[in-house]
Order: C-alpha cells, then sequence, then structure tokens
C-alpha cells in the first residue's frame, strides 16, 4: 500500500497540490501550479505566509516530479514496518528521567518498557493521528504530552509509536492508508480500536512493553483490550490529564492503558492518577482504593441483562463467568441483575424522548426492531460525539480537499460528514445533552451508597469480526459494539476490561466492571484480586454453555418430531394426564398448604424430574411457578426468580409466574424489572387485583408518575 510522507510540509502543504501519486510527473507539475495559484488566492495573508516557504521550495517542475514520487512511495519517506505485526509506527523513544530521590528507594515502573499511541505528543516529533494529511499539516510539538512525561518520571521508558484508526474515529483498528496491525490473539480477525497498535503491543510483548499508552472516547481502550486478549482501563473523565493529547471529543476523551497482567495494569494507574485522585491511603476507602493484595472494595454486583442479551454466548459466559468465580465473595442478594436500558427510560424523560425520534431500528437480519434503551444511549452518543468531533477538527478538516484527492478513508470520512450536518438540528442535539446528563446522574444513584456497586456487562457484544468482514456485518458489530461502550463514554465513569480466552471459541472476550466516579482505584484492584479467577472460571463455564446448549436442540428435535410426552393430553387447568411426576406434584402441594415449604420444593423437584424435558410444557410450567411459591415463603429469592423465569419460557401466559417472579425481584430491589412483571400479569388478567396493587406500589418506589395502564 502506498505510503504517505511523514515530513513535516508547511500548514498548507504543497504536497495536496499534486492531484495524484500515480500521475505523471510532468502532467501534476504543470497542474500543480495551476491549483497553487488558485489554492492561493483562497488563502488569507497570514496563511499565505506560512504556506509560501513550502511552495517555492517545490516551485518547479524538477520539485512537483520529486514530490510526486515521494506520494507514491519512493523515496526515504516511504513507510517501513518497525515490527512484524504492523504495530508500531516508528521506534521514537521518551527515555525514563534521571532518577533525583536521595535515598534509593525503586521508582514505581522502574527498568519497565512500553509504547505509545500515535495522539499523544513526543517534543521534537509529528503527531501523525492516524492521517498522512494531519501529519503533513502539523508541525512537531514543542513538548511532550503529560502523561507520558509522568510515566518517564517514574522510571518508564517509551520504545516506539503505535497505529490507530484515523483521527480516533473508527472501533475497528483498521486504517485505510495504514493498513490493519495484525491481531496475535485471534490471526485473520480485526485488533479493534482506535488504539489498536497499543493493544497488539501489549498482546505479543513487542520490544518487550509491560504496557501501553492509548486514549478512550467511544471504546478506543476497552474494545481493542478484550479483542486481543489484554487488561484494558478507561477511567474517570478528567481524572489523568490530557494535556498534550490530540483533541478529539473533549467530552469523552480519557487517557486509558493496557497491559498483561493486573498489577501492571495497577501499578501504571498508581502514577497517572495520583495528581489528580491523590495517592492511595492504603484503607480500602475513599478515591485512594486499597494496597497490596486486599480486595477490592465491592459489595454488590449488577449484571446488565440487556448488554448479556445483546451479546454472544461466550460473551455472555464472560459475565456468568465472574460470578461464578466469585461466588464465595458475593453471598445471596449481592449479585443481582438490571435491564439498564429500561431502566433508564423510566428515569431519564430526555431519552425516552430520544427514543420516540427513532421508534425503530434494523437488526442483523434488516428486521424492524423496537428502540431498547441502550440504542437510546447509543443514538445520543453518536451525536454528541460528532458534534464535539466536527468542532474539534472540522474547521481543520472542511480546508483540504478530502473527498476529491482520498485523503480520507471511507468509513470515517462517511462519519465526519455526518458530524458536519448535526449542527444543522440544534433541537435534537439539546435532547442528547439533557438525555446525557439524567443518564448520567441515574447512573450514579446506582453505584453511590454504603455498599460499593459495580456493574458488570460484557466488554463487546462478540468476538472480533474477521478482517474484510462485508460492510453490513461491520455496522451491526459496530452498532452493537457502541451500544456497550457508550455507557461509560456518556458517563464518564471509570471500567476495566478482564481478558478471557478459551479453546474452541473465535476470539478472545472481556469482561468489564464499571465504578461510580472516582472509584478507579477499587476497579483496578479488582483487575488484580479477580482477574486471574475470573479467566479460569471462563472456559469451565464456555464447556458447560456448550453442553447445555447439545442437549436443549436435542430436546428440540425430540418434540418437533412428536414425542408422545410433548404431545401429552392435558385438562383445562393446563394439567396433562398420566405425567410420571403428577403424585409428586400433589405431595408438594400437600406439604405447601401444611406450610412445610422446604420439603414442598424438593417434592416439586422431584416432579419435574420424574417427568422430564418431554413433558407437557404447560404442566411443567406450573411445577416450576409452584416450587419457586415454596422458595419465596424460604427467602431463596433468585431461585424463585430463576424457576418463574423457566415457567415462563414454557408458558409465557402463566400469570401466577410473573406475580411470583415480579415479587422476588421487588425484593431483591430489581423495581424497574419487578414491575414488567406485574404489568404482564395485568395485560394478562386485567381485574387481577394483586398485579394492578403491585403496578401502584412499584410506581410509587420508582417516582413514575404515569398513570396505570388500563389493559382492557
Amino acid at each position: 500500500m502506498p505510503q504517505r510522507s511523514r515530513k513535516n510540509w508547511a500548514p498548507t502543504t504543497v504536497s495536496f497540490f499534486i492531484k495524484s501519486h500515480d500521475e505523471d510527473g510532468k502532467a501534476a507539475a504543470s497542474r500543480s501550479r495551476q491549483t497553487a495559484a488558485r489554492s492561493l488566492r483562497r488563502l488569507s495573508p497570514a496563511r499565505v505566509g506560512m504556506a509560501l516557504p513550502g511552495f517555492l521550495a517545490v516551485g518547479s517542475a524538477l520539485g512537483a516530479y520529486l514530490l510526486a514520487k515521494v506520494r507514491a512511495g519512493g523515496g526515504a519517506a516511504k513507510r517501513r514496518r518497525v515490527d512484524p505485526l504492523g504495530a508500531f509506527v516508528d521506534a521514537t523513544e521518551v527515555p525514563a528521567t534521571p532518577a533525583s530521590s536521595g535515598d534509593g528507594a525503586p521508582r514505581a515502573l522502574a527498568n519497565l518498557r512500553y509504547a505509545v499511541k500515535d495522539i499523544f505528543q513526543i517534543e521534537g516529533r509529528v503527531t501523525g493521528f492516524g492521517s498522512p494529511a494531519w501529519a503533513e499539516t502539523h508541525k512537531p510539538a514543542g513538548k511532550t504530552a503529560r502523561a507520558v512525561a509522568m510515566l518517564a518520571d517514574a522510571g518508564a521508558t517509551c520504545v516506539g509509536v503505535t497505529h490507530m484508526d484515523e483521527f480516533a474515529y473508527g472501533v475497528s483498528g483498521e486504517n485505510a492508508h495504514y493498513g490493519t496491525p495484525r491481531n496475535p490473539a485471534a490471526p485473520g480477525r480485526i485488533p479493534g480500536g482506535s488504539s489498536s497498535g497499543s493493544a497488539v503491543a501489549v498482546a505479543a510483548a513487542l520490544k518487550d512493553v509491560a504496557f501501553a499508552l492509548g486514549t478512550d472516547s467511544g471504546g478506543s481502550v476497552r474494545v481493542p483490550a478484550a479483542h486481543c486478549g489484554v487488561f484494558g482501563f478507561r477511567p474517570t473523565h478528567g481524572a489523568v490529564s490530557a494535556t498534550g493529547v490530540v483533541r478529539f471529543a473533549p467530552s469523552m476523551d480519557t487517557v486509558g492503558w493496557f497491559a498483561r497482567d493486573g498489577e501492571t495494569l495497577r501499578a501504571v494507574g498508581d502514577v497517572l492518577l495520583a495528581p489528580r485522585l491523590g495517592k492511595r491511603a492504603g484503607d480500602g476507602n475513599g478515591g485512594a482504593g486499597t494496597t497490596g493484595t486486599s480486595p477490592p472494595n465491592i459489595a454488590k454486583l449488577l449484571v446488565l441483562e440487556d448488554a448479556v442479551a445483546l451479546s454472544d454466548p461466550a460473551s455472555r459466559c464472560g459475565a456468568a463467568a465472574l460470578c461464578a468465580a466469585l461466588g464465595d465473595r458475593f453471598p445471596s442478594g449481592t449479585v443481582q441483575r438490571l435491564d439498564l436500558g429500561k431502566h433508564l427510560l423510566v428515569l431519564c424523560p430526555s431519552l425516552r424522548e430520544v427514543a420516540e425520534r427513532h421508534p425503530r431500528v434494523k437488526n442483523e437480519k434488516n428486521e424492524d426492531e423496537d428502540v431498547t434503551g441502550l440504542d437510546a444511549l447509543r443514538f445520543a452518543f453518536a451525536r454528541l460525539m460528532g458534534a464535539e468531533v466536527w468542532s474539534a477538527l472540522g474547521g481543520w478538516y472542511g480546508a483540504r480537499p478530502f473527498s476529491e484527492r482520498g485523503d480520507t478513508g471511507p468509513g470515517v470520512r462517511q462519519r465526519m460528514d455526518a458530524a458536519s450536518r448535526i449542527a444543522d438540528a440544534p433541537d435534537a442535539l439539546e435532547v442528547c445533552r439533557k438525555a446525557r446528563e439524567e443518564a448520567k446522574f441515574a447512573l450514579g444513584t446506582l453505584l453511590d451508597g454504603e455498599s460499593e456497586t459495580a456493574l458488570v456487562l460484557p466488554t463487546t457484544p462478540s468476538a472480533p469480526p474477521p478482517l474484510g468482514a462485508d460492510d453490513a456485518a461491520q455496522e451491526a458489530w459496530r452498532k452493537k459494539t457502541l451500544a456497550l461502550t457508550c455507557i461509560c463514554s456518556l458517563a464518564g465513569f471509570p471500567q476495566v476490561t478482564l481478558p478471557l480466552r478459551a479453546d474452541g471459541i473465535d476470539g478472545p472476550r472481556g469482561v468489564s466492571l464499571v465504578m461510580g466516579p472516582g472509584r478507579d482505584y477499587a476497579a483496578l484492584d479488582a483487575a488484580v484480586a479477580w482477574g486471574a479467577r475470573v479467566a479460569a472460571a471462563f472456559p469451565e463455564i464456555v464447556d458447560a454453555d456448550a453442553t447445555a446448549n447439545a442437549a436443549r436442540s436435542a430436546t428440540r428435535r425430540d418434540e418437533a418430531h412428536g414425542s408422545s410426552r410433548a404431545l401429552s393430553p392435558v385438562t383445562k387447568s393446563g394439567d396433562a394426564v398420566g405425567e410420571p411426576g403428577e403424585p409428586f406434584k400433589a405431595r408438594g402441594n400437600e406439604r405447601f398448604k401444611a406450610g412445610a415449604f422446604e420439603e414442598a420444593a424438593a417434592a416439586y423437584g422431584e416432579a419435574l424430574r420424574a417427568t422430564g424435558a418431554r413433558g407437557s410444557r404447560r404442566w411443567r410450567a406450573v411445577v416450576f411457578s409452584n416450587r419457586a411459591m415454596a422458595r419465596l415463603k424460604l427467602g431463596a429469592y433468585a431461585e424463585a426468580e430463576e424457576d418463574c423465569g423457566e415457567a415462563l419460557k414454557l408458558d409465557p401466559r402463566n400469570v401466577k409466574a410473573h406475580l411470583r417472579r415480579g415479587a422476588a425481584r421487588a425484593v431483591s430491589g430489581n423495581y424497574l424489572e419487578a414491575l414488567e412483571d406485574f404489568e404482564s400479569a395485568l395485560r394478562l388478567e386485567p381485574r387481577n387485583r394483586d398485579a394492578r396493587a403491585e403496578v401502584s406500589r412499584m410506581k410509587n418506589i420508582l417516582g413514575e408518575a404515569n398513570p396505570i395502564p388500563d389493559f382492557d
């Protein structure tokens, strides 16, 4: 692929006066003089003064011819591969600063090597920003970025600068100009971006780097961390200095980093976070987190059900692996489920307005679907980010003939063109701003309180897509990915990604923990304390899920072929005639009436085992619902909720299962989900007094003023 010159031309560089690198040099020279004259007439006097020296330097036919050859890839300016995976732009070094302490104490990052994304300024070097045009129109940096200087002061040595998506406006890692760094953890698949080179360098330990710096606005650290199988961290917005970083979307831009192990990830955080969050206090409280191997101060986990549902089976297994690995750490009732999108739609009127402006979306099969809460968040995120990107880059971008000269990759060009039109709809933009503030407040309320809470979700919804995937597949992956990453991009909260690998799946996965603002140290402590345990549990969960899927497929095949049990005759009440488990069910009913709830639950379990998966669906739904009621009486709310879920899979019209699951969820504090169950029961039985009373009670708790719907 032809590479662009990285020479520091004047801001209005003559290189773009040459129309194409494959033109004949003499013809290019003639056209360049005409184009230059027209362009200079359009420039202000100040810009003419800046451009003129560079223009005169190649004003002759010979100069234009030589420049055309350079743009074709010849000459010293040709971009050379620095490493076998194409992760590095160049081998620019920033040595560790000499130690100044006289006590001889080792510095936090002494002797560690790292890489830095080509968005950080390094004194004397032109920052590339993933774009040849950017490099050609900007001068060398006069000062090194603050984060890089802090790492040097801590004893670390930068050994190179890494590739990135053009303008950082992408999450795939692909760059139309410089190619795509090769993913060492998933050959033949994208590495994720925009901090692609940094993630690849860490995953493959290129140049012996222990960690790498990236930036994250819409997922640019989190996505490549998951896809390359390394730890990644996006801090609280503003917790790490972004001085000396090319601005992209300022209210979302963060300095993030990658590492192969949790200890290094945390050590880097101790250096970069200290100036603004304070140094570690060592007591596990406040912003300074904990030290050594102390467990993180996290007392409750909220698993985001809608994020899990959006993901493929292996990614869902990541969330399950975290919960399974930490079962001894979190007692019953401290791991709960939450449909975040629905929760936010209830609490955020402006987010509901965003959703109403986009009533339908297309799924992967190009079918219309209702907009979800996560969809609405993504819509708001895309509009707000586009507006900020155009504000930061639009003036420069609009001054160059990108569409004519091909100086921008097609995906980035499309997004920049869309960003340029956002200001044309100021009302829609203002609604998105309000939606963001409402959602941020609601999320902060979820994560606030005496019991430190963390959100759990898959970092990405699937494996990294194959290189060269068609546009439709890429766009479907991108939308789902941004629906997950936009949560913290909008809220500005810290998110740590734990890497997951297993044999037999199509690439690495990541599971994330999201903490409240300023709780960065607790998130990093979680990576140290739990990363290895969760990674060890993941393959077992993947295997168990595959076994369960095979069993479910066998059951469906049996039912499709007319199994006699699947077609058992039923009575008006829904009980099957002659079910093998009927005597056990009758005993369960008798023991429940006697108040022996444990014996009743055991009897219902025997009934289900005796009948098996081939029994009548309605009969099995009744037994699951009955056992749920016995478990509610015993205070086993999570198990009761699970039983009701099984009942509703078998018979979605089982009103008692809806009511009982609603009760279990309400006791666990999942009021929004409880409200949904009670409303479902009321739709099925509009005169059900219990359902109506519970709908009213849940809405009072949630503070929702809407009247109870009339389902008649």
